[in-house]
């Protein structure tokens, strides 16, 4: 059962001008891509990569399929091929899946957030319903 947060276009253009101002500032990294409500997905398998990451992370489906049905925040990113990528955000851990094909590229838990996932999360927090 997904418990995503939504939030309305006034939220999401305030979130989306905070981490602008974070990439400006040289906290997030400018290829970060575009905040979004998460789309719900199931992920259906990994790519080489990403089962080498989830084998090194220690994490395993069940824990990434967590991090997409409770992300906090979804952000649209472009990839190799033109392929359009999807960053998943929870309070657990992250996910990058191929656009909504439920093909997984990556995965980390909250023990793994680099700083600038900690600064995004902080944002996403305020607009919280």
């Amino acid at each position: 059962m997904s418990s995503q947060i939504k939030y309305n276009q006034k939220f999401l253009d305030a979130i989306n001008r905070e981490i602008r101002t974070l990439i400006e500032d040289g906290y997030v990294p400018e290829d970060i891509g575009i905040a979004m409500n998460p789309i719900e997905c199931k992920i259906v398998k990994p790519t080489l990569h990403g089962f080498q990451m989830l084998k090194e992370r220690g994490i395993n489906f069940i824990d990434v399929q967590h991090y997409v049905d409770n992300a906090v925040i979804m952000f649209e990113q472009e990839g190799d091929q033109d392929d359009i990528l999807h960053l998943y955000l929870s309070f657990d851990g992250g996910c990058v899946l191929i656009n909504a094909s439920g093909k997984l590229i990556t995965a980390y838990s909250k023990d793994n957030f680099k700083p600038h996932v900690i600064e995004i999360l902080k944002v996403v927090k305020r607009y919280e319903k």
